[in-house]
């Protein structure tokens, strides 16, 4: 098929993939279709700055503002570009099929999975979520209890439900993995077909799934209009193309120039934002159900034991975790140091992290942040801010967290309430950490296939060290420094799942990326940018880790980027596993 090469050719793995809508200006020359191309069987890598160089750069790039919604999506494991972004995709063709002219005379429909999509589709799920899509369902509403027993239906009838409305030949052929052949913009790309009766197409369409739950058109890169979003598209409150954001911003130094000259908070900014889409009812009341969600699968991943799907036989550990922690606090002594307590803070955030990305691994409910593969770094973080920081500073209000919603004492004030500062901190903490995650989508990449595991664990990670430092009180300086220097120290991890499944070395490395980001805000919160004072001016900016994280993106080779064909996905020996989809 015309604009499909085989990955033994030169192949342009980093391309467009939406980034044009929202490019620094600096970064806008790599929006091109060129790029990094990759000869897989040499696994050498190079730039093509022959074609970089004819990328135009006359178009003014978009904002980086989209709504906070469009970052923290609700969703089901295990990747959010493997499974929530497909689905979605999945969803949008069913739904141009129902309401189509054409739509009873369809009696088959296919999906072709290219490259990172089918290289490791199985071991994230993408076959079963294309089906579900393919049925009506979206990630936020699917049923997950009957969600594998209805994949092993639609395999054993050869037969699916179109839209939800009527059923179509869907067999073995219907969805092949073609891992040797790459679509022409992203890494991540599939076909979706419908035929009539004498195998006539009556419809076809290409998306790509470029990280968090997004996807996107041909046509859409570069265009806002195409982008679609991981949120609820039907809803009346999504952001409109016609509306503009009163604080609009393409990178870090926009963001805090427009919080200085204003005198707000980065929270405070983005709340403005997303008042042009939503009421700050609605705002705060979607934001603590996103909170709702996120501690959910915590609990649930604490609580949960058996063994993770996939193959790979891995026990849950958060159980035993959660056990071990506990054993710990009834035996401790009053006597034992600080820093032994201290100890017990880290150990209860790995176990948060851990139980979040079981949960997902085992595709359960979770939420991207700003994907699946890193989704438990911001609820272990902000966990880490509700329990452990918050009730240090109030000690004056008698409430009960799980029925009050403010002080209980009239008398005492507000400010001092613990329930209403979690509240405002659950808001404040995950509005700063969308901005931030803004920053990333729109100068470089949230799509670990694009850019490695940087793109993910690392993003979230410098989402989190900001948003502990903007809940913590920090300054806007301080505010950056956090993000900078968590991102900092993941530049260049790649992204190489054993067995092509979100569990090693997914599960710990989110464990990594909540420590570091609580020793980023803590080293940002340290330091008073006076260095006659004892503080120290960084040389290093928010803005230029986005743009080293997408240039290292574009140099790694496409064989480290959720392709399993390198790093610990090679060296590590497992048994042949059995396809959990």
């Amino acid at each position: 098929m015309a604009g499909v090469r085989t990955l033994r050719g030169l192949v342009p793995i980093c391309a467009r993939v939406g980034r044009g809508r929202a490019l620094h200006p600096a970064r806008a020359v790599f929006s091109s279709q060129a790029g990094l191309v990759i000869d897989v069987a040499t696994n050498d890598g190079k730039t093509n700055a022959d074609e970089d160089n004819t990328a135009s750069t006359s178009t003014e790039p978009l904002s980086c503002a989209i709504s906070v919604f469009e970052m923290f999506a609700i969703g089901i494991g295990p990747s959010s570009s493997h499974t929530v972004g497909p689905m979605r995709a999945a969803e949008r063709f069913a739904s141009i099929l129902s309401n189509s002219d054409y739509f009873g005379a369809v009696t088959k429909v296919k999906c072709n999975l290219y490259g990172s999509l089918a290289l490791t589709g199985i071991g994230h799920g993408t076959p079963g979520a294309v089906m579900h899509g393919l049925e009506g369902h979206l990630p936020d509403s699917v049923d997950i209890e009957t969600y594998d027993a209805r994949v092993a239906e639609i395999k054993s009838t050869k037969k699916l439900v179109l839209a939800g409305r009527k059923a179509v030949e869907f067999d073995d052929d219907c969805l092949p993995l073609l891992k040797d052949q790459v679509l022409p913009a992203h890494s991540n790309g599939m076909e979706f077909f419908a035929y009539d009766s004498d195998g006539e197409v009556l419809c076809s369409q290409r998306y790509y799934s470029i990280g968090g739950g997004f996807f996107v058109t041909d046509e859409g890169f570069g265009h806002d209009d195409a982008l679609f979003a991981a949120g609820d598209l039907a809803s009346t409150t999504s952001r409109s193309h016609t509306d503009s954001a009163p604080f609009p911003f393409r990178n870090a130094k926009e963001v805090f120039d427009m919080c200085e000259s204003a005198n707000m908070t980065v929270p405070e900014l983005a709340m403005q934002n997303e008042l042009v889409w939503r009421s700050q009812a609605d705002v705060e009341t979607g934001l603590l159900g996103i909170w709702d969600v996120m501690d959910s699968s915590i609990q649930r991943g604490l609580h949960t034991t058996g063994v993770l799907k996939g193959g790979l036989n891995r026990q849950r550990r958060a159980p035993g975790l959660r056990q071990n922690l506990e054993d710990k606090k009834n035996s401790a002594a009053p006597e034992l140091s600080i820093a032994w307590h201290s100890g017990m803070l880290y150990d209860a955030v790995a176990m948060w992290a851990i139980a979040v990305n079981e949960e997902n691994a085992d595709g359960g409910r979770v939420v991207t942040a700003p994907t699946n593969g890193a989704a438990g770094v911001i609820p272990a973080v902000l966990k880490y801010y509700l329990e452990f920081v918050l009730p240090t500073r109030c000690r004056r209000c008698d409430f009960d967290p799980a029925i009050d919603i403010g002080c209980r004492s009239p008398h005492v004030d507000r400010k001092y309430c613990l329930a209403a500062q979690q509240r405002q901190g659950v808001i404040d903490f995950l509005l700063a950490a969308g901005v931030v995650g803004m920053l990333f989508k729109g100068g470089a990449s949230i799509s670990a296939a694009e850019v490695g595991c940087q793109g993910e664990v690392g993003v979230a990670s410098s989402m989190a060290a900001a948003a502990l430092a903007a809940v913590e009180g920090g300054t806007l300086a301080q505010v950056e420094s956090a993000a900078e220097i968590a991102m900092e120290h993941f530049l260049g991890m790649t992204c190489d799942p054993v067995d092509g499944l979100v569990q090693v070395p997914c599960i710990e490395r989110n464990v990594m990326g909540a420590v570091k980001a609580i020793t980023a805000s803590r080293l940002a919160l340290a330091n008073n940018f006076k260095p006659d004072d004892g503080g120290y001016v960084p040389i290093v900016t928010l803005d230029n880790v986005i743009s080293s994280m997408y240039q290292t993106g574009k140099d790694m080779q496409s064989k480290y980027k959720e392709t399993s064909l390198g790093g610990l996905a090679i060296t590590v020996q497992v048994p042949v596993s059995i396809p959990a989809c």
